[in-house]
Order: C-alpha cells, then sequence, then structure tokens
C-alpha cells in the first residue's frame, strides 16, 4: 500500500516526487486501517444508527457522497493533481493565498471586510472566506450539526438504484470526530492563553483615562447605586479584554503560527461573541452550523495525521469514525430529513431569497 508522502512545510513543493499519493481509496477494507469503521448496509442497522446518533451531541460531524474520498482539504487536491508544484513552501503558498485575499482587485475583499465591520482581517479570516467561495484553503469543512453532515451526503440527486455490489463506490460516509479530541488541538486554548497574559497596567492605565474611569463610576454608583457601578466596571474590564484580544488576535492567527503544527481546530461556536475569531464571514458557514479543521500538511490525509498529535495511549488508533453506508438507503436517510425539515434552503442561503422572504413578511395583511 503506498504511503502518504509526508513534507516538511519549510521545503519547497517543487521538489516534491511525482508520486506523491493517492487521492482515493481502492476499498472499503483499506479505510479500516486508518478510521473507526462501521459498514451499514441494511436498512434495520440505519435505523438503529440515525437513532442513536442524535443523542450523541459531542460530535463534529462531515458527510461525504463517495466512500472512496481521502479527507484531503481543497488546497492538497490541487496539490495532488497539479503536474508541476509551485517553488516555494507550503507556508510561503499560504502567504501568498492571504496576502491575494487582501490585494485582489485593489483592495475589493478588504473593503468588504471593513464595511462589516472587520477592520484588518487576519489570515485564517482571509482562508475562511476563501473556503466558502469555492478557493483552494487548508481547511476541510465539518458541522455540528448531524443532519446537516447527512444532507451533504446524500445531495439531491435521484436514490441510486437498489444494488447488491459492495464496491467502495457504491457507499457514501459519514465521519465524526469526538469535541473533546479536536478541542485539544483548538485555537481556544490559545486565546485562554493570551487573556491571561492581559497586564494589569492595560487595565490601571495612569493618567486621564483613569481620572475619567473613576469619576464615572463615582457618578454612576452616585445616581443609580452601587450595583450599576459595579457592572459599570465589569463591562469596562470586558471591553478592556476584548481590545486586548483583538490587538493580539493576528498573532494567534497568523499563517507562521498555523502551519507550526500540523493540525488546527477553529470555530467561532462559543459563549463569548466579543472574542470571536471572526469566521463566520460567510452566511453559508453561519446556516450550517460549520467549523473547519486545519490541515498544515501538502500531502497527508487528516486521518493520517489527526492520530500522531494526539496525546493518548495508542497513538497508532484511529481518531475518526467513519459509517460508510450503502447508497440504496439514501431513500431511508431523505426521509429522516424530511421529518426534520433539513433540505437546500436549510443548507444553503440565498440572500435574494431571505430579503424577498423579509419583504412579503412585512407587506402581509395581519
Amino acid at each position: 500500500m503506498p504511503v502518504q508522502l509526508e513534507w516538511p512545510t519549510d521545503r519547497r513543493l517543487s521538489e516534491a516526487p511525482a508520486d506523491r499519493g493517492k487521492l482515493y481509496y481502492d476499498e472499503l477494507a483499506e479505510k479500516a486501517k486508518y478510521f473507526d469503521q462501521i459498514v451499514v448496509t441494511e436498512p434495520d442497522h440505519l435505523i438503529n444508527v440515525l437513532s442513536e446518533l442524535p443523542e450523541a451531541n459531542n460530535f463534529l460531524y462531515r458527510g461525504v457522497r463517495e466512500s472512496s474520498y481521502k479527507l484531503f482539504n481543497s488546497l492538497q487536491r490541487r496539490l495532488l493533481t497539479m503536474p508541476t508544484l509551485p517553488p516555494v513552501t507550503f507556508r510561503e503558498l499560504w502567504s501568498r493565498l492571504v496576502r491575494h485575499v487582501r490585494e485582489v482587485r485593489d483592495g475589493l475583499l478588504l473593503r468588504y471586510f471593513r464595511a462589516q465591520g472587520i477592520e484588518n482581517i487576519t489570515d485564517l479570516g482571509a482562508l475562511a472566506f476563501l473556503q466558502h467561495h469555492a478557493g483552494p484553503t487548508p481547511l476541510l469543512d465539518w458541522t455540528y450539526d448531524l443532519h446537516k453532515a447527512l444532507w451533504f451526503m446524500v445531495g439531491e440527486e435521484a436514490a441510486t438504484p437498489a444494488s447488491g455490489s459492495s464496491h467502495i463506490s457504491e457507499y457514501a460516509s459519514l465521519y465524526l470526530i469526538e469535541l473533546d479530541v479536536v478541542e485539544l488541538l483548538g485555537v481556544k486554548k490559545d486565546v485562554e492563553r493570551v487573556l491571561g497574559e492581559v497586564p494589569e497596567r492595560a487595565w490601571n492605565a495612569a493618567g486621564t483615562f483613569k481620572d475619567i474611569q473613576k469619576t464615572l463610576h463615582d457618578e454612576i454608583e452616585t445616581r443609580w447605586g452601587v450595583d450599576m457601578a459595579k457592572g459599570f466596571e465589569e463591562e469596562l474590564r470586558r471591553r478592556e479584554r476584548s481590545s486586548y484580544f483583538r490587538s493580539r488576535l493576528h498573532k494567534i492567527l497568523d499563517v507562521n503560527v498555523l502551519t507550526s503544527r500540523p493540525v488546527t481546530f477553529v470555530t467561532d461556536k462559543d459563549d463569548m461573541p466579543d472574542l470571536a475569531l471572526r469566521l463566520y464571514n460567510n452566511l453559508n458557514l453561519v446556516n450550517q452550523d460549520g467549523a473547519f479543521v486545519l490541515n498544515a500538511t501538502p500531502f497527508v490525509p487528516l486521518e493520517s495525521v489527526l492520530p500522531t498529535v494526539l496525546i493518548h495511549d495508542k497513538p497508532e488508533t484511529p481518531a475518526i469514525y467513519c459509517y460508510d453506508i450503502h447508497k440504496r438507503l439514501f431513500p431511508l436517510i431523505r426521509k429522516q430529513l424530511d421529518v426534520v425539515g433539513c433540505e437546500r434552503r436549510t443548507v444553503f442561503v440565498d440572500p435574494y431569497e431571505v430579503c424577498t422572504e423579509v419583504g412579503e413578511a412585512a407587506l402581509e395583511r395581519v
């Protein structure tokens, strides 16, 4: 079995051999080495799976229509299929991507981001924008929503005719990663570290601001009481914390930092909106309840990289669960999606359609 090519991020891609590895698995049995695999071929088995999974709310999900696809991101797929690779390192290639996001069409995208209140988009934010507009990136989409992952798996095409074939082309895949696993590799850890570094001097600033702060605090306490004054002070601290976080965010989400480790988990699904990473810059990402797993290796799929970076007793143990589901069972899955109301319009957002709905609702006779 060919081994997927490992490649240092500081070595030129153009030096890689022509045979850089495979995009696909040839058979289901081959996948068993890399995944905790369950093959589903019978309706009763599928019904049991669909009834049990919604109760497991501690997973990320990814649905793929073809079981043969390895878990490569779009940038990796481009690199594996290009006949000639650019004479740059993988890290330099990332830098070129985010630089062009800022420079393309005389800074059009930067002007767009600023209009949305994002004054200076981070490297990671630029990659997230590319990801949801079909650009090549090192990000792989996942979702917190099982039904939306299933929708991506079955799509909208007509049901596959019943077949008794066990060939891998007759199967689709639902992938799961435990949140406890990916959160160990998350940017959130860096955020917590940065917030722990907020210097007291950033709060206890000398001079005019401190005097104004005390005057306002005393005025509020006199007029509205101690509780209101305490709330004012807490809000000032929150804003100072958020401001300091923003000043350090670019250092956390910089290409050089992100390429320094093989896998990173990034999400804006958090209880602290003032500390958001500004990744949800696309309506579809919000609607799909999405998150990203970033793979910083140019030629190795996620299922091969992830076990090597996790700290546990058996690093060779697969870190990703995989349900390989026969396509003749698609009608059952579509029926389940119909029950919960999961369809194209709940996955992909048409802004014009949404605005039309707003107008119709406002003009509707009461």
